[in-house]
């Protein structure tokens, strides 16, 4: 579970790397 709360795509290689990083803001994800 990211530490902001958000669900994520683990096939999004971005948003894996990105939520991977403990100090990151919050992704705007379109719905």
């Amino acid at each position: 579970m990211p530490v902001c709360g958000q669900q994520i795509d683990m096939r999004d290689f971005r948003q894996v790397t990105y939520h991977a990083d403990p100090e990151h803001e919050p992704l705007e994800l379109d719905a």
